[in-house]
C-alpha cells in the first residue's frame, strides 16, 4: 500500500506484517533526492506504541544500521511519514474488515 500525506515531502510504501508481536509493518521512504527501502515499525515492548526503526540487519546476536539518518529534522520527517501511513493503513484495513461481514 502506498500512502502520500500532501504534508509531507515522502511517499511511503507500507506492509502490514501479520502474527509478529514486535513487528508491526515494513516501509520504504520515497524522497525528492533519495529512497531508503527497509524501516520497520516496531510495537514497544512497554506499552505497544509503535516506533520507527531504521533499515538494519541481523549480525551475531544483535542488528547493525544500513542506513542512518544524522540529520535530526529530516529523521524527524520520515519517523512521522511512516507512522502516519501505518495508522493509515491499519485503519484501513480495519475498515475493510468491516465491510467483509455479511449483511443480514
Amino acid at each position: 500500500m502506498s500512502t502520500e500525506n500532501k504534508a509531507s515531502p515522502f511517499k511511503v510504501s507500507i506492509r502490514l506484517i501479520s502474527g509478529n508481536n514486535s513487528l508491526l509493518a515494513k516501509a520504504d521512504v520515497i524522497g525528492k533526492t533519495m529512497n531508503i527501502n527497509g524501516f520497520s515499525v516496531m510495537a514497544n515492548k512497554k506499552d505497544g506504541a509503535p516506533w520507527v526503526a531504521e533499515p538494519s540487519m541481523k549480525s551475531g546476536s544483535g542488528y547493525v544500521k544500513i542506513v542512518e539518518i544524522t540529520d535530526k529534522a529530516t529523521k524527524e520527517a520520515i519517523t512521522k511519514s511512516v507512522l502516519d501511513a501505518y495508522k493509515k493503513a491499519v485503519e484501513e484495513r480495519t475498515d475493510s474488515n468491516d465491510n467483509d461481514e455479511p449483511a443480514f
